[in-house]
Order: structure tokens, then sequence, then C-alpha cells
């Protein structure tokens, strides 16, 4: 667009969008424009207005005037914005690919309980325990507030991996080179966990977490033995009462078959025996 030629059709052709922008009928559409060939900006001045002389024609919101200039900007710059778009695009698949990889292989890690991250490996169990018992739909969007932050906390672990980052700044800084083209506005940095643009990746920590059957707890493990001391400790001090007694079948009160009941029961419990 160095020359006016350019320019004119570039206008005309916009006619329609310049009309809806200034709530102007088209048919009522009147510009004009001056082209100013300046070496390094080359450019041009219009004025705007409707032949309608309603109060209601004629005028321009921000909103619409950001939407103008993005339609101008997509086709003045379209060569350069397209090899920024092929290599953020480029990088992000590269991020989202390497950002899987870490992914699966923490998954892997905890089912062949490898500790190799302790941190970490704890995390994603922990993730794993709480999945297991949550029930509907498996999806970091339909996800607790506290699973959700659990799923944040792991991918940020993952992401600071001197690898991830720099892929990460990369893509930012074309992020960047894309803004300028359409406004001054500072682009501001979020973390890759709270990155829209990057969400199946928090997805896919989800999807790993819950194809792992959860392994039980040890401390569990534990108070479940303890538990069960605890009732044959029980059971022998029931048959303690009976021995003593020294009663023969026959001779069994209501009490000692009570008490055998019981025993019974405690046993049962103890093996994890359930009557139905």
């Amino acid at each position: 667009y160095n020359n006016s030629e350019a320019w004119r059709e570039l206008v005309t052709d916009k006619a329609d969008e310049i009309a809806k922008a200034f709530n102007i009928h088209i048919n009522h559409l009147n510009c004009y424009a001056a082209y100013h060939d300046s070496d390094t900006h080359p450019h041009i001045h219009m004025m705007i207005y409707s032949k309608d002389p309603s109060k209601d024609s004629g005028f321009l919101k921000a909103s619409s005037l950001q939407h103008l200039k993005s339609v101008f900007t997509r086709e003045i710059f379209q060569e350069e914005l397209s090899e920024i778009y092929r290599s953020k695009t480029d990088l992000r698949d590269s991020l989202k690919s390497e950002v899987a990889d870490r992914i699966r292989e923490l998954a892997n890690n905890v089912q062949e309980n490898k500790n190799v991250s302790p941190d970490i490996v704890s995390k994603f169990n922990e993730l794993v325990q709480s999945l297991n018992v949550l029930e509907g739909k498996k999806v970091y969007g339909y996800l607790p507030e506290d699973l959700k932050e659990k799923v944040d906390d792991i991918l940020r672990d993952i992401c600071s991996d001197p690898r991830i980052q720099e892929l990460y700044d990369k893509w930012y800084e074309l992020k960047e080179m894309q803004q300028e083209y359409y406004n001054s506005n500072e682009v501001i940095k979020v973390p890759i966990e709270k990155n829209e643009e990057f969400k199946s990746v928090r997805n896919a920590i989800v999807k790993e977490a819950s194809r792992i059957k959860p392994k039980m707890n040890s401390n569990k493990q534990t108070d479940t033995s303890q538990a069960s001391t605890v009732a044959l400790n029980d059971v022998l001090d029931l048959l303690c009462q009976v021995f003593v007694s020294g009663a023969d079948e026959n001779d069994l009160t209501q009490s000692d078959e009570e008490t055998i009941t019981e025993i019974q029961e405690e046993l049962d419990r103890a093996l994890g025996i359930k009557h139905y």
C-alpha cells in the first residue's frame, strides 16, 4: 500500500464495513481521503459523513472503531500477520507436545512407583485418588475448584522446566508482535496454567490421572490392619468368657448364646465377611 490507487481500492472494498461502523446506510455514505506518500509510513487521512440529515445516522462507538482498525490491519499487513500466525501456531503445537510428553512420563512414573520427583509425584497421586471418587464428567471445566487448583499446581511444576519456559517465552514474544499491529496496549503475560489457549494440556493431566487405578494409601492399610487386630482381640476375650464358664452346649444360657453370636459377628468383621 505505497500508492494512492491501492488505498482507493481498499477503501472501496471495505465500504460496507465503514458504513456499518459509522452507523450509516451504505446508500448515504460519503467518503473523502488524502494519500500521504511517507517513506516509512504511507497512509491516508479520511473524512466520512452521511448524506442522511437524521440525528440517528453517522456516529462511531469505540468498539466499532476498534473493529474497523482490525479489518484494515488484517488486509494491509496480511503477509506479515500470516507469517506471525504460522510461527505462533508452530510454537504452540511444539509446546503442547512437549508438555504432553512430560505428563505421560509423570503418569508412567506414578504407575511404576518411580519416585523420581517426590513432590510432583505426590501431587499427581493425590489427584488420582480424588478423581477416583469423583462422580460426573472428569473434564477440567467440570471439576470442583479444589481439584482445578491441584491440576494447575501440577501443570505449573511441569512447566517450570527450562525447555518449556523457553518455548512459552518465544510464543509470547510473537503474541506481542501480533498485538502491536492492532493497538499499542501492553500484552499482560499470564502463566501457562491460566492461559485459555493451552487449556488442552490441563485436560491431558485430568485424562492421564483418570486412567490410573489408585493404590491404597499405606496409612489406610495400617489403619485396616490395626482395626482387624483390635477385632480379633475382642473375639479372644469373648471366647475366654465362654471357656472359663466351663458350660457345655446343653447348659448354655441365653447370655452365653448372645456371647457366641457376638463372637461370630466379630470374626466376620475381622475377616471382612458380609451377610446378605
